[in-house]
C-alpha cells in the first residue's frame, strides 16, 4: 500500500512538471489533445494500482493458505488425540493366586471403552493359558480381571507378556501388550 501511494505521487509530480514544463505548447491544446494526456496519466495510475492489487491479493492468499494449513494440522492433531483417548488404558489393581491353578490379575480400565476382548500370551516360561474377564465389553472405567494358568511346575507364571486384541468405539482393531511382572503387577506397553 505504502509503494503505491509512493508511485501514485511520484507519478503525479511526474505529471505535474511536465505540464509545467509544456505550459506554453498546451495552452493553445485542443480538448481531444487534454483528453489524450488525461487519459495517458490515468492509466498509468490504474497500471500501478492493478500491479499493487495483485500482488496483495497473491500476498493474502498465502496468509490464507498458510491458515488452512494451520488449521488442518490442529484438526489432526486433535483427531489423533480423540483416538488416543478411546484407547483403553488398563491400570493395576491388585491380584490373588493359586485357588485352582490360576492367578488372577485385577485391572481397572482408566480412558476409552473396549469390546470384543482376547487375549493371547507372547512370552512366558511355559505354555499357559490365559483368560480377560469381561470379554464383550468394558467401560471406560470398568474393572476386570485377567486370569493365568499355572507353570507346568505349579508355581506362578511370572513374568508373561500378553497381548490384548480389541475393538475401540470407532470400530478400530486396537492391541494392548502387558508384561506382567508378578501377582497383581503389570506394565502396559505404550
Amino acid at each position: 500500500m505504502r509503494l503505491g501511494l509512493v508511485l501514485s505521487g511520484a507519478l503525479l509530480l511526474l505529471f505535474s512538471w511536465i505540464l509545467l514544463m509544456k505550459r506554453p505548447e498546451l495552452s493553445g491544446a485542443g480538448l481531444g489533445e487534454w483528453g489524450s494526456f488525461i487519459g495517458g496519466a490515468a492509466s498509468a495510475l490504474a497500471f500501478v494500482w492493478l500491479v499493487i492489487g495483485y500482488f496483495q491479493n497473491n500476498q493474502a492468499l498465502q496468509m490464507q493458505a498458510e491458515e488452512l494449513r494451520s488449521a488442518r494440522e490442529e484438526t489432526e492433531r486433535r483427531r489423533l488425540v480423540e483416538k488416543l483417548e478411546a484407547q483403553p488404558l488398563l491400570v493395576p489393581n491388585g491380584g490373588s493366586g493359586g485357588t485352582g491353578g490360576h492367578w488372577v490379575s485385577q485391572f481397572r480400565n482408566a480412558r476409552g471403552a473396549a469390546r470384543n476382548l482376547r487375549i493371547k500370551v507372547v512370552e512366558a516360561p511355559d505354555d499357559i493359558p490365559a483368560w480377560i474377564s469381561p470379554q464383550l465389553y468394558l467401560d471406560p472405567a470398568g474393572q476386570g480381571q485377567i486370569s493365568l494358568g499355572s507353570a507346568k511346575d505349579g508355581k506362578q507364571p511370572y513374568p508373561v507378556t500378553v497381548v490384548i486384541e480389541y475393538v475401540d468405539h470407532f470400530g478400530s482393531p486396537g492391541a494392548i501388550t502387558l508384561d506382567i511382572l508378578e501377582l497383581g503387577d503389570f506394565r502396559q506397553r505404550l
